[in-house]
């Protein structure tokens, strides 16, 4: 399996009908409570991913979030709530700025600050009605992945975000899941 691809954060439906026929691309599931992760190879970042979290909002009546993997070492996270709020990030913004060739400050301007971040995370978990942990979001959106030598950053910091969002941990281990 690549390396690359989206990460895919819904709750199970609240509402009726069909689910997207997206939900049929993801694979290898990963049970939290009453939300799901799934994986699929298609890169969607930042705007790109709004047609997906917006089939998602309305299908389970909740937010969702997507975060696209590149290579393992950084991650673009994007998130819709219901009401359509929105808003994108990443995750070990110094690798992310890399792919970019952006300076700290154009990176700042892109993703906004790890402040900034952190706080539109936890707007959309109090949505979602998650109990987020500002510090521990303000941390992981901090890292920048320079130093890490751990495999799969981007994966590990995605595990982290979710942690500190408040939603449940896995029930099942997949690819992605930190050893």
């Amino acid at each position: 399996m690549s390396l690359i691809g989206t990460l895919v954060l819904h709750s199970f439906p609240k509402v009726s009908g069909s689910p997207p026929e997206i939900i049929e691309e993801l694979t290898d599931f990963q049970d939290r409570g009453a939300w799901s992760v799934g994986y699929m190879p298609n890169e969607l970042v930042g705007a790109e991913a709004l047609p997906l979290l917006s089939q998602l909002c309305e299908w389970t009546g909740q937010p969702s979030l997507t975060a696209f993997i590149f290579e393992g070492d950084c991650a673009f996270v994007s998130a819709l709530t219901p009401d359509g709020s929105f808003f994108s990030s990443c995750l070990a913004r110094a690798a992310a700025a890399g792919l970019d060739d952006l300076d700290s400050a154009q990176a700042t301007e892109r993703y906004g600050s790890p402040e900034q971040a952190s706080a539109r995370a936890a707007a959309w978990a109090v949505a979602a009605g998650l109990r987020p942990d500002v510090p521990h979001l303000t941390a992981v959106f901090s890292e920048t992945g320079e130093d890490d030598s751990e495999i799969w950053f981007g994966y590990a910091l995605f595990n982290r975000l979710l942690a500190a969002l408040g939603v449940p941990a896995s029930t099942n281990r997949t690819f992605y899941d930190d050893e």
